[in-house]
């Protein structure tokens, strides 16, 4: 009789109980915006890739000479107030110079002839007025290559807060607009995400050469943006 009662109540609680596909909550109605946000910044800092390629007939003679003259372009950005934790090697190859040899056999094969040694620093110039002369002292002292010049904005995180807010005041007048125009209102906010977009491209530079003058480097102004995608319900 127990198990009886047990299986008639069983059915009871199924019959009782809604259906899944009755239960299911209507699906909500959602509107999806996305908007962006700009504000202007003026780089203060820069990043400069200098160089030293070295060749000679032995690896030891080569690396002997880039070590003389890379130390002597470090030792002269010190003297100019570059800071010791404001350089960092970035790249640094030991390679053979290949030239082509004919053999007995009237065969052509590659031998080794020499050997490069390359050698390159980031050097970060924290005063923008810096970059001509950092570049010059270096080429005067034997840097044979620079690198690009990547601008930077210090306080770059702080200028974007600014862009991040005008790009959720566009985002949240474009719903409303939209939810006006369907006749809907606007709800709980569902999700944000954001994207930056707006880096500044790096100067690029070739061969360093001596110059009579501070080279001319101007940063300019850069323009900084965010783009928001953000989700509401509509009730």
């Amino acid at each position: 009789m127990l198990m009886r009662g047990v299986v008639w109540c069983c059915l009871i609680g199924g019959l009782l109980s809604p259906l899944p596909a009755l239960a299911e909550k209507a699906k909500a109605r959602t509107i999806s915006v996305s908007a962006s946000g700009y504000v202007m910044a003026q780089p203060d800092m820069a990043q400069i890739g200098i160089g030293v390629t070295t060749e000679a007939n032995s690896a030891k003679a080569a690396l002997e000479q880039n070590s003389e003259v890379f130390q002597a372009v470090l030792a002269g950005l010190k003297k100019l107030g570059i800071a010791a934790k404001d350089i960092a090697t970035a790249q640094f190859q030991v390679n053979p110079i290949y030239a082509r040899r004919k053999s007995s056999g009237g065969y052509s094969r590659n031998k080794i002839d020499g050997f490069r040694v390359h050698n390159k620093a980031t050097v970060t110039v924290r005063d923008i007025k810096q970059i001509g002369p950092v570049i010059d002292r270096a080429a005067e002292l034997g840097a044979n290559e620079i690198g690009a010049i990547r601008f930077v904005v210090s306080d770059l995180e702080t200028k974007l807060d600014e862009a991040r807010r005008a790009a959720m005041r566009n985002a949240v007048r474009r719903a409303k607009l939209y939810a006006e125009a369907g006749d809907a209102k606007l709800g709980a906010i569902q999700t944000i995400s954001e994207q930056f977009h707006g880096q500044p491209r790096p100067v690029q530079f070739g061969r360093a050469a001596k110059m009579s003058a501070p080279a001319p480097i101007e940063p300019g102004q850069r323009r900084l943006g965010v783009t928001v995608h953000a989700v509401w319900e509509l009730d």
